[in-house]
């Protein structure tokens, strides 16, 4: 018994359900179309063998969930609790056929004594026999092996602690280039940087309205306009080091926005964020390559080496809400990728006897090098070695810890709270959010601009300096007087105070550097006898 019609299919957390052709063909595959096909023989964008599934119906009396033997899910809605009941029961129906020809294999007596070798089919069970084997292999094709597809374009997703950013090629620029990749920008600010804040903004009704920089503008601009309203708002912002820090991930999991009342399952603000880039990044390259579909894509997620593995089942969870199909994606380890990137390209510096210039040039065989990844929440170390095929061998596996950028930016915060007050800098953040915002921005910008000399200044809101004067008349508190001066609104810090603020984080990664340096000389040592 076959059906087809118009469903609407859960597309993404984004996206939410949409129309889609469905057709149910006698043997139990369910295919999708995007529109109703012309002829039986068109080719069905995605299909799933609904043979032992199991159907999930929700109470709303519309939605129901088709989970199949392998794990392969879909989220469904009908029209009315009607419609929905005769497709039910019409996969039910599927099912019970497939039991009866199952039942079917052997002719003959039941009660009736006999051994294996006297058991001859006949031509009819034969054929029989035979139907069942092709359809049990065309059952494996379906639920267990992964159909090879022929994608046209790979995208890399970085989502990061701090700032978050995409890189695509197609399959034409890789054959003639594979380091022809393109890496614009997320957002239409013009910035030199491809990469954006990793910041989500959605509306009262949980609704994603923006992300990276246009996610703080306009945030900013409802601080100033309407901040009561405002408040209403979901504002996330540098919340991936959560999935390190929580031991016990669990889905259920909920994160606090910026003001620490609103939160929101942290699964669905990392899909937020992972769709936005996959939509902007497909609508772009959709104008340039109009014959471009969804199932055209393979895309890449990065994700620190130094998350256990449930940190990673979660960021496959949250792709899959973004809409992303398992078997269209792969999760990279951000080191790996790295490494590979050392590999192909020319960063090598080698001296040459005949050139006084140093040039530079790809790894040679047997070559060993250590990638130390900074980035926003961590740093990973991983040490690789060229074999001679041209792969990369992990020589140690991934170690590191919460080092990166921000634990800069948190520093620098807590000195502020120090040179204030604690309650002056909590009251500042609570009542002057768009000034903070400000701040936090200058927070970001200004530990890029030390030199090896540690000078510093920081320019502070008038906002912070009034507060700071209502609750001491000397604004400085007594111990931070000879490290830092407050010149009108710019606060310098002191050179050994500068280096303080980076010499933990430094300190830890040189310490494991040099770990994984000795290790590898006694190695080399353990292989010369």
């Amino acid at each position: 018994m076959g059906m087809e019609g118009i469903l609407k299919r859960k597309i993404s957390i984004f996206r939410g359900y949409q129309d889609r052709w469905f057709v149910l063909t006698e043997d139990g595959l369910m295919r999708q179309h995007d529109n109703k096909p012309s002829n039986a023989s068109q080719k069905a964008k995605w299909e799933m063998n609904i043979m032992l599934a199991d159907i999930d119906k929700k109470k709303d009396g519309l939605r129901f969930n088709i989970t199949s033997n392998n794990g392969q899910s879909i989220k469904l809605k009908a029209q009315s609790d009607d419609e929905r009941d005769t497709w039910i029961e019409c996969f039910k129906k599927c099912n019970s056929l497939k039991e009866e020809d199952n039942e079917e294999v052997f002719t003959g007596d039941s009660n009736q004594e006999a051994s294996y070798d006297e058991l001859e089919p006949n031509e009819g069970t034969r054929k029989r026999m035979e139907s069942d084997a092709d359809i049990l292999e065309k059952f494996k094709e379906m639920t267990i092996s992964k159909k090879k597809k022929d994608y046209s374009m790979v995208a890399a997703i970085d989502f990061g602690s701090a700032y978050s950013g995409c890189a695509f090629s197609t399959k034409n620029s890789f054959m003639k280039n594979p380091l022809d990749i393109c890496t614009r920008g997320l957002d239409q600010k013009g910035n030199a940087s491809s990469k954006v804040p990793t910041v989500l903004l959605l509306n009262p009704d949980r609704k994603c309205v923006a992300f990276g920089h246009q996610a703080e503008d306009q945030y900013t601009a409802l601080l100033e306009k309407t901040p009561d309203e405002a408040h209403k708002w979901y504002y996330f912002s540098r919340f991936k080091m959560q999935l390190y820090n929580n031991m016990k991930l669990k889905k259920s999991m909920t994160i606090k926005d910026i003001t620490g009342k609103n939160e929101m399952k942290a699964v669905d603000v990392f899909a937020f964020c992972i769709e936005y880039i996959w939509n902007t990044v497909f609508r772009r390259v959709k104008e340039q390559i109009t014959n471009l579909n969804e199932e055209n894509i393979h895309w890449v997620l990065t994700v620190p080496a130094i998350w256990n593995e449930d940190a990673r089942q979660f960021m496959l969870e949250a792709a899959k809400k973004a809409g992303i199909d398992e078997e269209s994606l792969t999760l990279v380890l951000e080191p790996e990728a790295a490494a590979f990137c050392c590999k192909n390209d020319e960063i090598q510096r080698r001296a040459s006897s005949y050139r006084p210039v140093e040039r530079l040039g790809s790894f040679d065989t047997g070559a060993k090098f250590l990638v130390v990844d900074l980035g926003g929440g961590t740093v990973d170390i991983t040490s690789n070695e060229i074999l001679e095929s041209g792969q990369l061998k992990e020589i140690h596996s991934a170690s590191g810890g919460p080092w990166g950028g921000n634990t800069i930016n948190t520093r620098i915060w807590k000195l502020l709270r120090g040179i204030f007050g604690d309650k002056v800098v909590t009251k500042f953040i609570a009542e002057h959010r768009d000034d903070y915002l400000e701040l936090a921005r200058k927070v970001e910008l200004i530990k890029r601009t030390v030199t090896s000399e540690g000078k510093m200044t920081l320019e502070i809101e008038r906002s912070l300096i009034i507060e700071a004067k209502n609750s001491n008349p000397d604004t400085i508190a007594e111990e931070y007087k000879d490290k830092v001066k407050l010149i009108k609104n710019k606060l310098i810090f002191s050179t050994d105070v500068v280096l303080q603020i980076f010499k933990d984080g430094i300190d830890k990664i040189i310490v494991m550097c040099k770990i994984y340096w000795m290790n590898l000389k006694q190695k080399e040592f353990q292989l010369s006898f």
